[in-house]
């Protein structure tokens, strides 16, 4: 019979705490190695923005929606921009897997949150753009104002990204999940701080102020104005537009910064209780937020101290300072949604060690009181509740290949999922891609001959910015080869979100082979890309009647054109966001499972 030790008791107890070190350290090491790769993708984009906007000020740009990039002035100044958030990228690029310094690090996070902001300031015409193609379908330069100025907010957008790191690195985190736990909230069920229900009802308060303007010109029958009566009004279209504002300035702030924005409540029914998806709310939170202080904040305060329009000063303080309070309340909310939705930390589990979950809170709730209402320090026989640093002695994580989808716990699509992602790869790679490819090559295939080449050498309907093309390419060959690329990126994307590839590196990628595919690549653009298509989507109904209405042979295609590609876009436009609905769900729980020999 076999007799028992003293340590047999815990023996469980302690494989568990080392599985729980091992996964630690792979965590951290795969979080260096994507953040490492987020810089050099950083600094390669920023280099390319600033060598383009280079070319742009040494010869003629192409031309833009209303005769320039920005509000702010051009020539040199984005390639300055550029220089320095390519500079901020490369450092922080080059000390991702070196010791360095608090100090150091925060000095990095400053300088690329300021190149951050100053190229998403440079660029703050681009939402504007999205809107106005939407609702107001292409112009003459849209094409190009849209590639620069997005260009410019992914490269400030990556440069936040960055910043955002540093500091978290500089405050010594938890390097399974990123908080400074005592400090940082742990679920979404706490509740947010006061600031963010401060900078909520501001929102809601700049967007009363500025529906008080509209309000009095409507009984004063200012609006709608004479030039839009005699241009015609789509009433259809102001209602939609009147709904949308009224939801982002009410319902959206309360939502970021009330509980039931982040947890369904009880009168949702099957989904009381559930998480509500993060994007759904700080997504349009972010966009409205960041939109309304870009161009209505900064260039609009800036244009009206400049004394470039005038009025009566109630008049436009209520309606630019609305404006202004109402995108900057979205924000500061957006700010505390996204600390406060972030996924939970994968050590606070009562499997993976010795302390449970409410031992931890205990412990973090402990030293929190401690810091805040005495001024001694932390004694030391008090929990730190840090269960996920490095273990002592291990300055650098180690790395680990998985051997197989075996050794992550993530379940296979359900049935409806792996329905949604075939849809999704087949509707853009055997249906958008044959029909555009005859385009490209300039087969006036189902267009209208004379219209479809007067387009597609830049020449009318939108490209007349770009007479002389891009890169040697026609303008239009040059919209629908990177359309039909798009597609074909999109139906790759649709296809890894059911397939094993789409959670571990395949064998053909040599440096990566083996790797966990972190969750956030394939659902950063599946979020983007739904987002736009489902906004495109909501448009159709008003853009379709027209169409028909006004269809010419001076547009480039035939309505027949149009109608073939519809139901291929739309079934496209609804299996990509199941497909990633799906993905999400059954990898933002996942844990690796090692074997005996890791």
């Amino acid at each position: 019979m076999k007799r028992y030790g003293p340590l047999d008791a815990i023996a469980p107890s302690l494989a568990m705490t080392a599985r729980n070190d091992t996964e630690t350290r792979d965590h951290g090491a795969r979080a260096v190695m994507v953040n490492r790769q987020v810089r050099i993708v950083a600094a390669v984009w920023q280099i390319a923005y600033a060598l383009v906007h280079m070319s742009w000020a040494t010869s003629a740009g192409p031309r833009f929606l209303n005769g320039r990039e920005s509000y702010f002035p051009g020539g040199w100044v984005p390639v300055v921009l550029g220089v320095l958030a390519a500079v901020g990228c490369l450092c922080a690029a080059v000390t991702a897997r070196r010791e360095m310094g608090d100090t150091g690090r925060y000095v990095l996070a400053g300088f690329n949150a300021v190149a951050g902001a100053a190229l998403c300031v440079y660029s703050f015409l681009f939402p504007v753009i999205v809107v106005s193609l939407l609702f107001e379908g292409a112009r003459p330069g849209s094409l190009a104002s849209l590639l620069a100025t997005g260009s410019g907010i992914i490269g400030g957008t990556l440069c936040l990204i960055i910043a955002a790191g540093e500091r978290r690195l500089a405050a010594h985190p938890c390097a399974a999940c990123g908080r400074a736990h005592g400090r940082s909230p742990e679920s979404r069920a706490e509740q947010a701080p006061v600031w963010a229900f401060t900078g909520a009802y501001l929102a809601v308060v700049g967007f009363v102020a500025r529906m008080s303007v509209w309000l009095n010109d409507t009984i004063a029958g200012r609006w709608p104005s004479v030039a839009s009566r005699a241009n015609g009004i789509s009433w259809t279209a102001i209602v939609v537009f009147m709904v949308l504002m009224t939801l982002a300035g009410t319902l959206l702030p309360l939502a970021l910064a009330h509980r039931w924005g982040r947890l369904w409540p009880a009168w949702s029914g099957p989904l009381r209780g559930r998480a509500v998806p993060r994007w759904l709310v700080l997504g349009p939170g972010l966009f409205v937020g960041a939109s309304l202080t870009a161009y209505f904040g900064i260039a609009g305060m800036t244009a009206w101290i400049r004394g470039e329009f005038g009025g009566p000063f109630l008049r436009l303080a209520l309606e630019m300072g609305g404006y202004t309070l109402w995108g900057v309340g979205l924000l500061v909310a957006a700010a505390s949604y996204f600390a406060l939705t972030r996924p939970p930390c994968p050590q606070m589990d009562t499997r993976s060690g010795l302390m449970g979950p409410m031992d931890v809170y205990s412990a973090v709730r402990m030293r929190q009181s401690i810091r805040r209402f005495t001024d001694q320090p932390v004694p030391r026989d008090v929990p730190s509740a840090e269960p996920c640093q490095y273990p002592s002695g291990s300055s650098q994580p180690t790395t680990r290949r998985l051997t197989s989808t075996d050794d992550i716990d993530v379940a296979g699509p359900p049935r409806w999922a792996r329905i949604a992602g075939t849809v999704g790869w087949m509707a853009p790679i055997l249906g958008f891609v044959p029909l555009h490819l005859p385009w490209i090559f300039a087969i006036p295939f189902l267009a209208h001959p004379e219209s479809f080449d007067a387009w597609y050498h830049g020449r009318s309907n939108g490209t007349e910015s770009l007479p002389d093309g891009i890169l040697g390419i026609p303008a239009g060959g040059f919209y629908l080869a990177g359309l039909t690329l798009l597609a074909i990126l999109g139906g790759i994307l649709s296809l890894g979100l059911i397939r094993p590839w789409g959670l571990v590196y395949p064998r053909w990628m040599p440096l990566l082979r083996g790797r966990r595919v972190p969750a956030w690549i394939p659902l950063t653009p599946t979020v983007l890309g739904s987002a736009l298509m489902i906004g495109y989507a909501l448009t159709l109904p008003l853009k379709i009647p027209r169409a028909i209405a006004e269809a010419s042979p001076a547009d480039p295609f035939t309505i027949t054109g149009a109608l073939v590609g519809l139901p291929i876009f739309l079934a496209w436009t609804v299996a990509l966001p199941v497909a990633g609905w799906s993905y999400f769900r059954r990898t933002r729980r996942a844990t690796h499972q090692f074997s005996a020999s890791a």
